[in-house]
Protein backbone atom coordinates (compact mmCIF):
# COMPACT_ATOMS: atom_id res chain seq x y z
CA UNK A 1 0.00 0.00 0.00
CA UNK A 2 2.62 2.31 1.23
CA UNK A 3 4.40 2.41 -2.61
CA UNK A 4 0.85 4.13 -4.01
CA UNK A 5 0.97 6.70 -1.19
CA UNK A 6 3.02 9.41 -3.72
CA UNK A 7 0.99 8.66 -6.52
CA UNK A 8 -2.33 9.05 -4.67
CA UNK A 9 -0.64 12.08 -3.38
CA UNK A 10 -0.15 13.43 -6.84
CA UNK A 11 -3.78 12.77 -8.06
CA UNK A 12 -5.14 14.61 -4.84
CA UNK A 13 -2.85 17.56 -5.85
CA UNK A 14 -3.86 17.73 -8.82
CA UNK A 15 -7.39 17.21 -8.34
CA UNK A 16 -7.43 19.79 -5.55
CA UNK A 17 -5.79 22.03 -7.82
CA UNK A 18 -8.22 22.19 -10.38
CA UNK A 19 -11.40 22.07 -7.81
CA UNK A 20 -10.32 25.14 -6.48
CA UNK A 21 -9.95 27.11 -10.01
CA UNK A 22 -13.32 25.65 -11.35
CA UNK A 23 -14.61 27.39 -8.04
CA UNK A 24 -12.45 30.44 -8.21
CA UNK A 25 -12.36 31.53 -11.90
CA UNK A 26 -15.80 30.01 -13.19
CA UNK A 27 -15.90 26.63 -15.12
CA UNK A 28 -18.48 28.61 -17.40
CA UNK A 29 -16.67 31.45 -18.37
CA UNK A 30 -13.30 28.81 -18.67
CA UNK A 31 -15.77 26.35 -21.21
CA UNK A 32 -17.12 29.81 -22.83
CA UNK A 33 -13.37 30.33 -23.14
CA UNK A 34 -12.33 26.91 -24.69
CA UNK A 35 -15.15 27.01 -27.32
CA UNK A 36 -13.67 30.26 -28.60
CA UNK A 37 -9.80 29.04 -29.09
CA UNK A 38 -8.83 28.66 -32.92
CA UNK A 39 -8.15 25.32 -33.90
CA UNK A 40 -5.39 26.69 -35.89
CA UNK A 41 -3.79 27.56 -32.78
CA UNK A 42 -4.18 24.44 -31.29
CA UNK A 43 -3.02 22.57 -34.22
CA UNK A 44 0.17 25.11 -34.51
CA UNK A 45 0.72 24.47 -30.56
CA UNK A 46 0.70 20.11 -31.17
CA UNK A 47 3.01 21.07 -34.37
CA UNK A 48 5.64 22.81 -31.98
CA UNK A 49 5.26 20.16 -29.44
CA UNK A 50 6.24 17.56 -31.91
CA UNK A 51 9.59 19.36 -32.44
CA UNK A 52 10.18 19.95 -28.77
CA UNK A 53 10.08 16.08 -29.20
CA UNK A 54 12.27 15.62 -31.84
CA UNK A 55 14.74 17.96 -30.23
CA UNK A 56 14.77 16.13 -27.10
CA UNK A 57 15.16 12.72 -29.06
CA UNK A 58 18.20 14.63 -30.75
CA UNK A 59 19.64 15.67 -27.35
CA UNK A 60 19.23 11.92 -26.44
CA UNK A 61 21.49 10.44 -28.92
CA UNK A 62 24.14 12.54 -27.90
CA UNK A 63 23.65 11.79 -24.59
CA UNK A 64 23.59 8.16 -25.04
CA UNK A 65 26.82 8.00 -26.71
CA UNK A 66 29.13 9.65 -23.73
CA UNK A 67 27.37 6.17 -22.12
CA UNK A 68 28.52 4.16 -25.31
CA UNK A 69 24.84 3.24 -25.96
CA UNK A 70 24.49 3.83 -29.80
CA UNK A 71 20.97 4.44 -30.69
CA UNK A 72 20.20 6.13 -34.13
CA UNK A 73 18.01 9.28 -34.04
CA UNK A 74 14.80 7.48 -35.31
CA UNK A 75 14.81 5.60 -32.30
CA UNK A 76 15.21 7.82 -29.89
CA UNK A 77 12.09 9.46 -31.65
CA UNK A 78 10.17 5.98 -31.37
CA UNK A 79 11.68 5.93 -27.44
CA UNK A 80 10.58 9.48 -27.01
CA UNK A 81 7.53 9.89 -28.31
CA UNK A 82 6.42 6.31 -26.15
CA UNK A 83 7.85 8.30 -23.36
CA UNK A 84 5.29 11.12 -24.09
CA UNK A 85 2.72 8.86 -23.92
CA UNK A 86 3.37 7.01 -20.14
CA UNK A 87 3.99 10.09 -18.78
CA UNK A 88 0.83 11.41 -19.80
CA UNK A 89 -1.35 8.27 -18.62
CA UNK A 90 0.77 7.32 -15.54
CA UNK A 91 0.26 9.68 -12.31
CA UNK A 92 4.09 11.26 -12.90
CA UNK A 93 6.72 11.55 -15.19
CA UNK A 94 8.83 9.04 -13.83
CA UNK A 95 6.63 6.58 -15.49
CA UNK A 96 7.76 7.65 -19.03
CA UNK A 97 11.40 7.93 -17.73
CA UNK A 98 10.73 4.39 -16.60
CA UNK A 99 9.46 3.18 -20.38
CA UNK A 100 12.87 4.99 -21.73
CA UNK A 101 14.77 3.11 -19.60
CA UNK A 102 13.14 -0.34 -20.15
CA UNK A 103 12.94 0.69 -23.82
CA UNK A 104 16.72 1.09 -23.92
CA UNK A 105 17.99 -1.71 -22.16
CA UNK A 106 15.82 -4.34 -24.43
CA UNK A 107 17.88 -2.32 -27.19
CA UNK A 108 20.88 -4.21 -25.52
CA UNK A 109 22.48 -1.45 -23.17
CA UNK A 110 23.25 -2.59 -19.24
CA UNK A 111 20.16 -1.17 -16.76
CA UNK A 112 23.23 0.87 -14.78
CA UNK A 113 23.95 2.85 -18.49
CA UNK A 114 20.09 2.88 -19.40
CA UNK A 115 19.00 4.64 -15.85
CA UNK A 116 21.66 7.25 -15.76
CA UNK A 117 21.38 8.10 -18.90
CA UNK A 118 17.92 8.70 -19.06
CA UNK A 119 18.48 10.95 -15.70
CA UNK A 120 21.45 12.56 -16.89
CA UNK A 121 18.76 13.79 -20.36
CA UNK A 122 16.16 15.09 -17.77
CA UNK A 123 18.61 16.72 -15.90
CA UNK A 124 20.46 18.64 -18.53
CA UNK A 125 17.14 19.48 -19.84
CA UNK A 126 16.46 20.95 -16.62
CA UNK A 127 19.56 22.79 -16.22
CA UNK A 128 18.82 24.00 -20.10
CA UNK A 129 15.35 25.39 -18.54
CA UNK A 130 17.32 26.92 -15.41
CA UNK A 131 19.64 28.59 -17.93
CA UNK A 132 16.61 30.29 -19.93
CA UNK A 133 14.71 31.30 -16.72
CA UNK A 134 17.92 33.36 -15.67
CA UNK A 135 18.72 34.78 -19.47
CA UNK A 136 15.42 36.12 -18.95
CA UNK A 137 15.44 37.27 -15.56
CA UNK A 138 15.77 41.07 -16.90
CA UNK A 139 12.68 40.72 -18.98
CA UNK A 140 11.51 39.23 -15.91
CA UNK A 141 11.94 42.12 -13.80
CA UNK A 142 9.96 44.34 -15.85
CA UNK A 143 7.00 42.65 -14.86
CA UNK A 144 6.93 40.72 -11.59
CA UNK A 145 7.24 43.78 -8.61
CA UNK A 146 9.54 44.23 -6.39
CA UNK A 147 8.90 41.92 -3.52
CA UNK A 148 9.13 37.66 -2.59
CA UNK A 149 8.23 36.29 -5.98
CA UNK A 150 11.18 38.64 -7.79
CA UNK A 151 13.28 37.84 -4.59
CA UNK A 152 11.93 34.12 -5.05
CA UNK A 153 12.61 34.02 -8.90
CA UNK A 154 16.26 35.66 -8.08
CA UNK A 155 16.90 33.07 -5.42
CA UNK A 156 15.81 29.56 -7.81
CA UNK A 157 18.34 30.49 -10.57
CA UNK A 158 21.26 31.69 -8.21
CA UNK A 159 20.89 28.45 -5.61
CA UNK A 160 20.20 26.24 -9.17
CA UNK A 161 23.41 27.81 -11.00
CA UNK A 162 25.58 26.90 -7.56
CA UNK A 163 24.46 23.37 -7.74
CA UNK A 164 25.51 22.69 -10.98
CA UNK A 165 28.76 24.22 -10.80
CA UNK A 166 29.42 21.91 -7.32
CA UNK A 167 27.54 18.92 -9.53
CA UNK A 168 30.04 19.24 -11.97
CA UNK A 169 33.12 19.79 -9.92
CA UNK A 170 32.25 17.13 -7.95
CA UNK A 171 31.69 14.65 -10.44
CA UNK A 172 35.10 15.85 -12.35
CA UNK A 173 36.59 15.16 -8.63
CA UNK A 174 34.78 11.39 -8.40
CA UNK A 175 35.31 10.74 -11.33
CA UNK A 176 39.27 10.69 -11.31
CA UNK A 177 39.93 9.13 -8.28
CA UNK A 178 36.87 6.24 -9.43
CA UNK A 179 38.08 5.88 -13.01
CA UNK A 180 41.82 5.97 -11.90
CA UNK A 181 41.10 3.26 -9.44
CA UNK A 182 41.69 5.03 -6.13
CA UNK A 183 38.42 4.55 -4.89
CA UNK A 184 35.86 1.94 -5.09
CA UNK A 185 32.18 2.04 -6.20
CA UNK A 186 29.47 -0.32 -6.98
CA UNK A 187 29.25 -1.15 -10.70
CA UNK A 188 26.82 0.46 -11.85
CA UNK A 189 27.47 3.63 -9.72
CA UNK A 190 30.79 3.25 -11.76
CA UNK A 191 29.38 2.87 -14.92
CA UNK A 192 27.24 6.19 -14.76
CA UNK A 193 29.92 8.19 -13.23
CA UNK A 194 32.43 7.13 -16.51
CA UNK A 195 29.52 8.46 -18.69
CA UNK A 196 28.38 11.68 -16.70
CA UNK A 197 32.69 12.69 -17.07
CA UNK A 198 32.52 11.42 -20.80
CA UNK A 199 30.06 13.72 -21.54
CA UNK A 200 31.77 16.80 -19.54
CA UNK A 201 34.43 16.13 -21.41
CA UNK A 202 33.29 16.26 -24.62
CA UNK A 203 33.97 18.75 -27.22
CA UNK A 204 32.49 21.87 -26.54
CA UNK A 205 30.90 21.79 -29.99
CA UNK A 206 28.82 18.44 -28.75
CA UNK A 207 28.66 19.97 -25.39
CA UNK A 208 27.39 22.98 -27.60
CA UNK A 209 24.85 20.89 -29.44
CA UNK A 210 23.15 18.93 -26.42
CA UNK A 211 22.22 21.97 -24.83
CA UNK A 212 20.96 23.85 -28.06
CA UNK A 213 19.06 20.76 -28.26
CA UNK A 214 17.57 21.80 -24.98
CA UNK A 215 17.29 25.00 -25.84
CA UNK A 216 15.37 24.17 -28.54
CA UNK A 217 12.98 21.90 -27.23
CA UNK A 218 12.15 24.30 -24.26
CA UNK A 219 11.51 27.36 -26.93
CA UNK A 220 9.17 25.29 -29.12
CA UNK A 221 7.47 24.60 -25.81
CA UNK A 222 7.08 28.40 -25.03
CA UNK A 223 5.83 29.12 -28.82
CA UNK A 224 3.30 26.56 -28.44
CA UNK A 225 1.60 28.40 -25.36
CA UNK A 226 2.03 31.74 -26.90
CA UNK A 227 0.45 30.05 -30.25
CA UNK A 228 -2.73 28.89 -28.01
CA UNK A 229 -2.70 32.39 -25.96
CA UNK A 230 -2.84 34.52 -29.36
CA UNK A 231 -5.59 31.86 -30.55
CA UNK A 232 -7.31 32.30 -27.47
CA UNK A 233 -7.68 36.02 -27.65
CA UNK A 234 -4.54 36.83 -25.27
CA UNK A 235 -2.82 39.72 -26.20
CA UNK A 236 0.60 39.29 -24.71
CA UNK A 237 3.96 40.30 -26.54
CA UNK A 238 6.15 37.21 -27.16
CA UNK A 239 9.11 38.41 -24.50
CA UNK A 240 6.37 38.18 -22.09
CA UNK A 241 5.04 34.65 -22.91
CA UNK A 242 8.90 33.91 -23.06
CA UNK A 243 9.78 35.44 -19.36
CA UNK A 244 6.79 34.53 -17.92
CA UNK A 245 6.19 30.68 -19.12
CA UNK A 246 9.46 29.37 -18.79
CA UNK A 247 8.88 29.95 -14.69
CA UNK A 248 5.69 28.01 -14.92
CA UNK A 249 6.67 25.38 -16.91
CA UNK A 250 10.07 24.85 -14.15
CA UNK A 251 7.01 24.51 -11.26
CA UNK A 252 4.99 22.41 -13.85
CA UNK A 253 7.57 19.81 -14.23
CA UNK A 254 7.85 19.11 -10.55
CA UNK A 255 6.80 15.42 -9.50
CA UNK A 256 3.97 17.14 -7.18
CA UNK A 257 1.19 15.91 -9.69
CA UNK A 258 -0.32 13.77 -12.91
CA UNK A 259 1.48 14.77 -15.54
CA UNK A 260 1.84 18.87 -14.19
CA UNK A 261 -2.46 19.33 -14.09
CA UNK A 262 -3.32 21.81 -11.31
CA UNK A 263 0.22 23.08 -10.94
CA UNK A 264 0.59 24.25 -14.28
CA UNK A 265 -2.94 26.42 -14.12
CA UNK A 266 -1.78 27.57 -10.81
CA UNK A 267 1.10 28.53 -12.49
CA UNK A 268 -0.18 30.44 -15.00
CA UNK A 269 -2.84 32.24 -13.71
CA UNK A 270 -0.46 33.64 -11.28
CA UNK A 271 2.00 34.32 -14.03
CA UNK A 272 -0.07 36.15 -16.49
CA UNK A 273 -1.71 37.77 -13.45
CA UNK A 274 1.47 40.06 -13.27
CA UNK A 275 0.21 41.55 -17.13
CA UNK A 276 -3.48 41.58 -16.19
CA UNK A 277 -4.47 38.66 -18.10
CA UNK A 278 -7.85 37.65 -16.42
CA UNK A 279 -7.27 33.99 -14.44
CA UNK A 280 -10.23 32.14 -16.81
CA UNK A 281 -7.96 33.42 -19.88
CA UNK A 282 -4.77 31.94 -18.43
CA UNK A 283 -6.61 28.71 -17.08
CA UNK A 284 -7.64 28.65 -20.61
CA UNK A 285 -4.56 28.49 -22.15
CA UNK A 286 -3.18 26.10 -19.72
CA UNK A 287 -6.11 23.50 -20.11
CA UNK A 288 -5.45 23.86 -23.88
CA UNK A 289 -1.73 23.19 -24.05
CA UNK A 290 -2.29 20.06 -21.99
CA UNK A 291 -4.94 19.19 -24.09
CA UNK A 292 -2.97 19.86 -26.96
CA UNK A 293 -0.34 17.19 -25.13
CA UNK A 294 -2.31 14.61 -25.04
CA UNK A 295 -3.03 14.63 -28.96
CA UNK A 296 0.64 14.82 -29.63
CA UNK A 297 1.36 12.06 -27.16
CA UNK A 298 -1.18 9.72 -28.02
CA UNK A 299 0.26 8.30 -31.16
CA UNK A 300 3.38 7.40 -28.85
CA UNK A 301 0.38 4.03 -27.28
CA UNK A 302 -0.12 3.13 -30.47
CA UNK A 303 3.56 2.74 -30.94
CA UNK A 304 4.29 0.56 -27.85
CA UNK A 305 1.48 -1.50 -29.11
CA UNK A 306 3.43 -1.47 -32.82
CA UNK A 307 6.87 -2.25 -30.66
CA UNK A 308 5.12 -5.25 -28.46
CA UNK A 309 3.85 -7.16 -31.47
CA UNK A 310 6.75 -6.91 -33.27
CA UNK A 311 8.90 -8.10 -30.50
CA UNK A 312 6.45 -11.13 -30.36
CA UNK A 313 6.60 -12.42 -33.52
CA UNK A 314 10.38 -11.81 -33.63
CA UNK A 315 10.47 -13.70 -30.18
CA UNK A 316 11.04 -17.72 -29.82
Amino acid sequence: MRRFVPTLAKIAISAILISVFVVRVGWREVLANLATVSPWAVAAAVAMLAVQALCSAWRYVWIASAFEIAIPWHASALITWIGLFFNQTLPSSVGGDGMRMWLIGRRGASAERAIASVITDRVVGLIALLALIGAMLPALYQIVPAGGSRTSLTAVVVVGAVMIAAGIVVTLFAGRLVLGGRVKLPARLTAALAGLVRLLSQSKWRVAAVLAASAGAQLATVVAIYAIAIGSGVAIPFWQCLALTLPVMMVASLPLSVAGWGLRESGFAVAFGFIGIAAAQAVTVSVVFGLAAIVLALPGGVLFGLTRSAARRSGP
